[in-house]
């Protein structure tokens, strides 16, 4: 059986021929692997199916739990993506299921709902968990949205005034933002000046008014804004996101990156960038030592965050 604790080197062939090495621990789960060679291989983890002995490997266990050994050779088959139910919530209450894979995209959902309700899909914005605005170019697996979830369908304005009051941020943070308009301005305009308030990039929210999620290229006066019309901000995401990384000489940088990225993967980018070889590389975060297998998201790593990520030098 392997030990938990030592570094293994076992090699994984997929179904090209091709052989993938990994370091890791007899601890280590078959799920966390697998999004090493998603990382790695670009082989979403979803359609992955590990075999070690003819045996399929569960993602709850680890290598301790089947035996393996230092070089011992896994197969990565590709598996069929099953369909799946997913339930949008439109405007007018009516709520549609529609049948999806995890890998079809939100411009993919949209195509499906065009075609089941007539909406063009220009005129859509989907929202997911009450608080997210979805990129057309993300897909389900990236913004985990599983089977039986539930969207919310918005209309997307095509096509504002003196004073606009914008409430922000969350629970914790909310606040109100005036800004001084023209009729004339558009969205685009009246985000330029929110981002001098707030700081953010406008590609990174969207304005929401009266149940319509408003394009950019719309004036204030094609929506119908009055003087102290109320206006949502609400965070637009394309599944990605940035962190800052303190280098030891202590310049500062971004990543891009996705919550669901290893540790190891994130070294790759940095090594990329930057030079640095991932075995000489230690990652610090909330003065924990971040371990190679180890997600964004199991080390509480998000955007936003006013706290780095620093960069060591390994011993």
């Amino acid at each position: 059986m392997a030990n938990p604790r030592v570094i293994m080197r076992p090699a994984f062939k997929t179904e090209t021929g091709k052989f993938v090495s990994l370091e890791v621990k007899g601890s280590d789960t078959i799920g966390s692997i697998k999004l090493n060679i998603q990382a790695k291989e670009h082989i979403p983890f979803d359609q992955q199916e590990l075999v070690f002995n003819e045996v399929v490997l569960e993602n709850q266990y680890t290598l301790s739990n089947y035996s393996m050994r230092n070089k011992s050779t896994l197969t990565v088959n590709g598996k069929s993506v099953d369909l799946m139910k997913i339930n949008v919530k439109i405007s007018t209450g009516k709520t549609i299921s529609l049948s999806v894979y995890s890998t079809d995209t939100i411009a993919d959902v949209k195509t499906k709902i065009y075609f089941k309700e007539g909406i063009p899909c220009e005129k859509q914005a989907l929202i997911f968990d009450e608080k997210v605005v979805l990129g057309d170019s993300g897909t389900l697996f990236d913004y985990y949205i599983t089977a039986n979830a539930t969207l919310t369908l918005m209309r997307q304005s095509r096509g504002f005034v003196i004073d606009i009051l914008i409430p922000y941020g969350g629970e914790t943070d909310a606040g109100t933002v005036t800004l001084r308009v023209k009729p004339s301005d558009t969205i685009r305009d009246v985000k330029d000046k929110l981002n001098g308030k707030i700081g953010d990039s406008r590609d990174k929210y969207e304005l929401i008014f009266d149940g319509v999620v408003l394009h950019n290229d719309d004036t204030l006066d094609d929506c119908h804004i009055n003087k102290e019309s109320v206006l949502t901000l609400m965070r637009s995401s394309t599944g990605f996101m940035h962190i800052s990384i303190e280098a030891p000489s202590g310049m500062e940088f971004d990543l891009e990156v996705k919550p669901s990225n290893t540790i190891r993967s994130v070294k790759e980018k940095i090594e990329a960038k930057l030079g640095i070889p991932r075995s000489n590389q230690r990652l610090i975060f909330s003065e924990k030592h971040l371990e190679d297998n180890d997600t964004l998201d199991d080390c509480d790593i998000y955007e936003d965050q006013e706290e780095v990520v620093y960069l060591k030098f390994a011993d």
